[in-house]
Parts: structure tokens; C-alpha cells; sequence
């Protein structure tokens, strides 16, 4: 179904017949037919208006708004001029060059992900190449391929991967950093975690089978990134083989910070990554350090078991949506020392987790009465395996005795003394901080709000920003990364503008508004031998938002390019 779009333009208004159209999960709006000025009546152009005013058919129509914008932030990152400063020596190198490519490809994981074979396409149904200078004609898919390679190569002189990847993240900290500093008197907090990425094929030898939250068997590499508490940027990334345990990959965290220059701070990460290996090396470096302990070790159970934290208000942590939380400190014998432990209760997830095992044993002990009551034809070896499917996870919980030639074959009944631990242990988290002057609500905070991280992984997965991974060469597979990395810098910066934006006119989402500015076209026309353009679905309402946050220029007026 088509209909009829008014577009103004100065004191005009012209028409164009359009048409919505559905691509996958997304309706764009393609343009049919410009019909050019409006006349008297609302809707109706002026006959013979291309005659009378010279009109030539329009040239090009090109996606523009959410390019033009994701383009000019990277710009002021000084994204593309890093990247060419590094790979290539320069940052002043006109046409086609890595630190464009890879810029260009992030922007395309942000709002439209493609493969390398089809950015050549995409790129000329965007403004991109007039915005950088460039005819579309002139880009190809193997540039793109290029542009990987000048970030990770492999140098067969000293048989090994090389990249560029850390010194250009360095540099990008460095100047967001410096236009974007810290609150006077704050330090950085940086969280930092790990997750597994899904590869298809298996010619990349980092690309193996290894643990991961899905229990997915599939080949993948792991993920570890840092970020600023401050303002949701990533600093830095690292990649691993797929089998690496999450606590090897700690090792090298704090070095890699000094490296970029950042003064001490501190450190969260989760309890997966914990160990006493890891706390004793990194508390060298003069961190901060708040993480996680798992429920593991024995010394890390007798803290939370014999902790009793009283849901009261004295205890408890102002933490919004995350539950009813409640906190003690104290001194306890951790990793081989004296240490400041905070052990916090979820008390949402006490409840809940009490109730379920409650349920849960009393299920397995019915299912055991009734298994006695009925055993008569089975065997004894048939019993223990149909024991074994009812206990499963909940085995510690039961003391089985068998009985030789005699019915019933078994005897069982509850092992209070794990039940008991694990009432005493359910729903609390034992937490570490080097830092004594904290609180224990402060140590449950930094340490609940390191979600930021998560959120990190949560969206460049589900948007497709880095996973899966179809490269097969290490060295691609590292640069792909790190355009992923890219992209989730280019949202972050946006996110970040946004947030501390104090202007009425801000009230989009960075989400919403880079949706909203997908739509607006770019259409170039002559008009009595002048080039002349104008917005297709541009409000006022999103240019004032787009304005607001300093990025004016992505949509010139006349005046502006007069001037």
C-alpha cells in the first residue's frame, strides 16, 4: 500500500509517494516516486512542477540519520584516525583506509549486521560514502578483509599472531578519558568478566569445546572485557581459547591496566573468576579488589554457614530491583589469612530456594517409600540406577544403606547435617574487598552493580555484535572481535552523552533514537543546475534531540553549507 509523504523543505513543502515494506522483523519505508512542491491543496503537487521549476529526478536516496550519527561519534572518539595512526603510521591518509573500514563495519553491527561479503552492498545504501568523500563504487569486499588484517596478522618471520589491537584500545582510553574525566576526587571502578562465544567450524585452534553457561558442545573462544563503572565504556578486551577456565584468564588483568596508564582503582569481578592464586597476585599490584568467593572451599562454606545475617533494618542494602538484600562484615579466615569479608543474604532467594528443596525432598522421599513398597521383580541392580535418577543433585541429602538378600533391599532416611548446612547457606554470597574503610553496603553494591558487564555481553550477543564467529584464520578471528568491541563503543558513547545530557530535549533512548533515525533518508536532487538535498522523515522533535547532544552538523542546513 502506498501513500503520500509531505517533506518540508525551507518555506516549501514537497511530496513523494512511498511505500512501507517488510525486511525480516523490520518495515522500512522505500520512496516510490517524488512528485515534487505541494500546491494550494494539502497533498496535491503543482502541475507541471518539473517543467516550470526545473526539477531533475532525484540522483540518490540514501539511509542516512543513524550513520551519519554512529559516524560523527566515532569521529570524535577519533576512532578511524587511531586505528590508521597505528596500522599505517598516519591518521592523515585520504580514501580508503583500515581505521574507515573498520568503522564503518562497526556501525554496521550496531544497526544492521551484515557478513564481510555483503558490507560492499549495504555501505552504498547509506550516506557513508559522501560523508567520508568516497564514491560507493570504489569500496570492495575484500578491502574489508584487508582492513582485519592490519589490525591481526600473522608474522611468518617470527611464527606467531601480531596485532595491533592494545595499542589502539590504549589510545581510545586515553582520549575518551581525557575528554571525559572522572569526577574530581573519583577513581576508576572496573568490572570485569568472561564469557564463551559461540564459533562455527573447527579450523581455528583457538576454537575448542569448553565449559559455558548454555552446556552448549559446540566449539567456541572466550571473551574477557573490562569496564568503567563510570561511564559503561569498554576499556579493553582480551581473547582465549574456548577451554581456558575463567579464573587463568585473571592473571594478566591488573599488568594489562597499568600498561593503558590507569592510576589504582578498583577491580569487581564475579565469584567464577576467584581463587587464592588470583586475589594474592593482583592484591600486589595496589588495586582495590571486590569479588565473589564461590561456596567452594571449606573455609569459604564456614564463613556463610556460621554467619547469621538478621533481615533488619540495620543490615540492610539499599539496592532497588535486585531483592530484599541484608549484609554483615566481618574478619574471617580467607585464602590463608585474616581477611575483611562481607557475607550478604538474598532473602527473596532464601525463600524461594528453601521452599523448592523442602519440596523437592519430600518428593524423592515419597518416590523412595513407594520404590521400597514396590520393589518386588526387580533387581538390585535395577534399584540402585532407578536411586540414582531420583536423587540426582539432591543425593547428599539421603543416607542410603543397602541390606544383602532381604526386602526391602534398602534402607534410607534425611542427612540433617547437610540439610542443615545447606539451610544455613542458602541464598547468602561471601564477598572479598581489600579495601577496609568500606561498608558492607558498599561492598554489596560495587559488587551487585558490576552488571554493566554483563549487560555488555547480554546486548553484543543478542544484537549479533560479536557471536557467532564465522572467520577461521586466529588472526581475523581477533579483528572481528575487536570491531565487535567497536561497536558496543560506539552505543556506550551515545548511551553515556545521553544519560549525562541536561537538556529538556533529550528524550529518546539510545536504542530509540538510533531506530528512529534508521528512517530518515538522505535524498539528493538538482534544481536548476544546483545540487540541492533535503530529509526525508526527519521531525523536529528527533532533530532537536540530535542537535541537543552537539552532533548539529549530521544534518546541515542551507545555511550551513553556504557557509
Amino acid at each position: 500500500m502506498t501513500f503520500i509523504k509531505r517533506m518540508k523543505r525551507g518555506k516549501n513543502v514537497y511530496l513523494a509517494e512511498c511505500q512501507s515494506v517488510r525486511e525480516g522483523k523490520k518495515v522500512r519505508t522505500i520512496t516510490l516516486n517524488y512528485l515534487g512542491k505541494e500546491g494550494d491543496q494539502i497533498g496535491v503537487p503543482v502541475k507541471s512542477m518539473q517543467e516550470s521549476y526545473n526539477w531533475k529526478p532525484p540522483e540518490r536516496s540514501s539511509r542516512h540519520g543513524d550513520v551519519a550519527l554512529l559516524w560523527e561519534i566515532a569521529e570524535k572518539q577519533k576512532i578511524p584516525e587511531t586505528i590508521d595512526r597505528i596500522c599505517l603510521g598516519r591518521s592523515d591518509i585520504p580514501g580508503i583506509t583500515p581505521g574507515k573500514l573498520l568503522t564503518i563495519w562497526a556501525i554496521n553491527r550496531v544497526i544492521d549486521p551484515q557478513s564481510a561479503t555483503q558490507l560492499d552492498q549495504w555501505l552504498q545504501t547509506t550516506s557513508l560514502p559522501s560523508l567520508l568523500g568516497i564514491s560507493g563504487d570504489n569500496f570492495r569486499k575484500d578491502d574489508f578483509y584487508a582492513a582485519l588484517d592490519a589490525v591481526a596478522y600473522f608474522d611468518r618471520k617470527l611464527g606467531k599472531i601480531c596485532e595491533n589491537i592494545s595499542r589502539i584500545e590504549e589510545m581510545l582510553y586515553t582520549h575518551w578519558r581525557e575528554s571525559h574525566p572522572l569526577p574530581l576526587g573519583e577513581e576508576e571502578v572496573i568490572a570485569y568478566d568472561l564469557t564463551a562465544v559461540p564459533f562455527f567450524g573447527d579450523t581455528c585452534p583457538i576454537a575448542v569445546k569448553g565449559h559455558n553457561a548454555s552446556h552448549s558442545e559446540d566449539n567456541q573462544i572466550k571473551l574477557g572485557v573490562l569496564i568503567s563503572k563510570f561511564d559503561k565504556m569498554p576499556i579493553s578486551h582480551q581473547i582465549y581459547p574456548g577451554n581456558f577456565s575463567d579464573i587463568i584468564t585473571m592473571e594478566g588483568i591488573v599488568p594489562r591496566l597499568s600498561d593503558f596508564g590507569i592510576k589504582e582503582g578498583t577491580l569487581v569481578w564475579d565469584r567464577g573468576n576467584t581463587s587464592q592464586k588470583t586475589v594474592t597476585t593482583l592484591e600486589k599490584y595496589g588495586w582495590e579488589l571486590v569479588c565473589g568467593v564461590a561456596k567452594r572451599s571449606k573455609e569459604a562454606i564456614d564463613i556463610v554457614s556460621t554467619t547469621e545475617v538478621t533481615p533488619n533494618l540495620e543490615n540492610h542494602v539499599s539496592c532497588g530491583k535486585k531483592g530484599h538484600i541484608y549484609a554483615v562484615q566481618k574478619t574471617a579466615k580467607l585464602f590463608g589469612k585474616e581477611r575483611n569479608v562481607v557475607v550478604y543474604l538474598n532473602l527473596d532467594k532464601y525463600t524461594r530456594c528453601l521452599a523448592e528443596r523442602n519440596y523437592k525432598l519430600n518428593e524423592i522421599s515419597a518416590t523412595l517409600k513407594n520404590l521400597q513398597d514396590n520393589e518386588d521383580g526387580l533387581s538390585t541392580e535395577s534399584i540402585r540406577k532407578m536411586l540414582g535418577n531420583v536423587l540426582k543433585n539432591h543425593k547428599k541429602f539421603f543416607e542410603i544403606q543397602w541390606v544383602e538378600k532381604q526386602k526391602p533391599c534398602f534402607t534410607w532416611k534425611i542427612n540433617h547435617e547437610e540439610r542443615i548446612l545447606a539451610e544455613n547457606t542458602a541464598g547468602k554470597y561471601l564477598l572479598y574487598a581489600t579495601n577496609e574503610n568500606l561498608s558492607a553496603e558498599d561492598v554489596v553494591m560495587m559488587y551487585l552493580n558490576k552488571d554493566y558487564v554483563e549487560k555488555f555481553f547480554r546486548d553484543t550477543k543478542s544484537e549479533n555484535e560479536i557471536s557467532p564467529i564465522r572467520h577461521q584464520l586466529e588472526s581475523r578471528v581477533r579483528a572481528s572481535m575487536f570491531v565487535g568491541v567497536l561497536a558496543y563503543r560506539l552505543k556506550a558513547a551515545l548511551g553515556f552523552l545521553i544519560k549525562t545530557s541536561k537538556s529538556k530535549d533529550v528524550v529518546y533512548s539510545p536504542t530509540e533514537l538510533i531506530k528512529l533515525l534508521g528512517r530518515v533518508e538522505r535524498v539528493e536532487m538538482e534544481h536548476d543546475e544546483q545540487p540541492e538535498f533535503f530529509f526525508f522523515n526527519l521531525t523536529k522533535k528527533l532533530k532537536d534531540q540530535v542537535v541537543a547532544l552537539s552532533f548539529k552538523n549530521i544534518f546541515p542546513s542551507r545555511e550551513q553549507d553556504a557557509a
